[in-house]
């Protein structure tokens, strides 16, 4: 049996963040709230545990957070920092006060359509700016998706946890060569996760359109576009059903018939049937017959609180009759590695 996560609150970090408050957690590590003693804001501070790091483990985190950091787009959460603390692999990120679309979507249901796209216009530009820098996220979900109020009342859209992240450069690269994590190995959300993720094979930028089409539909309807009873036939739902028709989920529902073909091409089974990249279902979501507001901002009443990416969830399963929802504001991002290798297996 493995020992307790260590608890580090009050410790200091590299002797320039002293940790407050412990924000969430898992078996693969922690995140915390810290002070950065150096002058500059407060932070969250993911530390992985010992009991899941080796040597090899730690280089290729530092590799390749190195190349993480580079993402600076104001749709995404920016990393101030990252380092080893008694060789144990740590990432200071920028700590938010907002909520996440998780919570909304549990407080409120389906959203207005403008919303809807008002949300996933940034989330997509997001995702475009990566796949740019051939970097693809493989976890987005609602949990990710951070909304922030602005001083106009308008929503500010910040994409977390880039900690699953996949990179697609080629092998040589000093910098994003070296893959955290390998391919055949099932990572992600069972929710969200494209059938090429689902059955462990290899992934690009057209994995995380899939996953924008699953919140997008979510946030149209109220619910993911798959659900099942257990996780076996959740990832066997996305691998072989069709795409649920927005007509029967939710009648009335403006310009259905566009955002259904929108939909569609985003959800196929076949990745090469779906968006290139995310700049390609950007630019579709664009062409929609749905006016946003010009004058008046789009707002919603937001329970502001710290929000910041955990390092492992507990598994949820998934109901036929509607979906289980955490109440934790961190995000979940990891699922036992016993139940997807052995999912793995029994789909191939």
């Amino acid at each position: 049996m493995s020992e307790p996560p260590r608890d580090r609150v009050g410790e200091v970090i590299e002797g320039r963040y002293r940790i407050t408050s412990r924000l969430g957690g898992g078996a693969a590590g922690s995140v915390y709230r810290a002070d950065d003693l150096g002058g500059g804001p407060p932070v969250a501070i993911k530390v992985w545990n010992s009991s899941v790091v080796d040597s090899q483990a730690a280089g290729r985190f530092h590799r390749e957070t190195k190349a993480l950091r580079t993402l600076e787009h104001p749709n995404i959460v920016a990393i101030r920092d990252y380092g080893l603390t008694e060789g144990v692999p740590y990432l200071a990120m920028e700590l938010l006060e907002g909520t996440p679309l998780e919570n909304l979507l549990v407080e409120r249901g389906a959203l207005p359509p403008e919303v809807a796209i008002t949300i996933v216009t940034q989330v997509l530009k997001a995702l475009a700016y990566a796949h740019d820098r051939q970097v693809v996220h493989r976890d987005l979900k609602p949990d990710n998706v951070c909304l922030l109020p602005t001083r106009d009342g308008s929503i500010h859209v910040k994409l977390l946890d880039y900690g699953l992240a996949k990179f697609l450069a080629p092998q040589d690269d000093p910098v994003v060569g070296t893959l955290l994590t390998k391919r055949g190995t099932l990572v992600g959300t069972p929710l969200y996760m494209a059938p090429e993720q689902a059955l462990g094979k290899a992934i690009d930028t057209r994995t995380d359109v899939y996953a924008v089409g699953c919140v997008l539909f979510e946030m149209l309807t109220g619910q993911p576009p798959f659900m099942a009873p257990n996780l076996t036939e959740l990832l066997r739902a996305h691998l072989s059903q069709p795409v649920p028709r927005l007509s029967q989920v939710k009648p009335g529902l403006p310009a259905s018939e566009a955002l259904q073909t929108l939909l569609d091409r985003a959800l196929a089974k076949q990745a090469s049937a779906r968006f290139a990249d995310a700049d390609a279902m950007l630019r579709a979501v664009t062409a929609l017959p749905i006016r946003l507001p010009e004058a008046e901002p789009v707002t919603l009443q937001m329970t502001r609180r710290s929000q910041a990416p955990e390092a492992e969830p507990e598994a949820e399963p998934a109901s036929a009759s509607g979906r289980s929802r955490g109440s934790s504001h961190v995000v979940l991002w990891m699922m036992a590695a016993t139940v997807c290798a052995a999912v793995w297996w029994f789909l191939r």
